[in-house]
């Protein structure tokens, strides 16, 4: 029997519940820590890889699906694939992850593969960027490097908008 474990606490984990509900019985479903409108959750912190895998043993849980950004920038697929064979998990590893955790990273991996990308500069306080803000006439995007915590918390990442045609 398949159990799925759904890591994250957002919309984006509800969704996906909602999503396997409608191919699975929902006792087959867990959140992990899930919120207000999630069924079958519980308080597992997902930052202690250890006490989750425990918890997945203990719940006969097959496959866990990750949704929040957070356990995979800490290396959370490397964990399970290394010390729970047992338990299929979906994300990507920790380097992978790092596209999404560090938009520094993410438009220098861009640059380095000729991969189409916005030009950008980057600052370490954000009153260094009015300059280039002035200079761009604010067709600009600021964006904070590293997680925003699912938060639109925007900072110290600037690169210039597309000019609509």
């Amino acid at each position: 029997m398949t159990r799925i474990a759904i890591l994250g606490s957002g919309g984006r984990e509800h969704a996906l519940a909602w999503k396997f509900a409608q191919q699975l019985r929902t006792d087959q479903i867990v959140v992990l820590p899930g919120n207000g409108g999630t069924p079958n959750q519980a308080s597992i912190d997902l930052n202690n890889f250890e006490t989750l895998a425990q918890y997945c043993r203990q719940e006969a849980i097959t496959l866990v699906v990750v949704g929040s950004e957070v356990p995979l920038s800490k290396g959370i697929s490397d964990y399970f694939k290394a010390n729970c064979p047992d338990i299929a998990i979906f994300g990507p590893t920790q380097a992978a992850a790092r596209l999404e955790s560090s938009k520094i990273w993410a438009k220098q991996f861009m640059q380095r593969h000729g991969v189409a990308t916005a030009r950008f500069q980057t600052f370490c306080q954000t009153e260094d960027a009015l300059p280039l803000a002035q200079e761009w006439s604010g067709k600009l995007v600021i964006k904070y490097d590293g997680l925003a915590a699912e938060k639109a918390f925007l900072y110290a990442l600037i690169w210039n908008k597309r000019k609509p045609p």
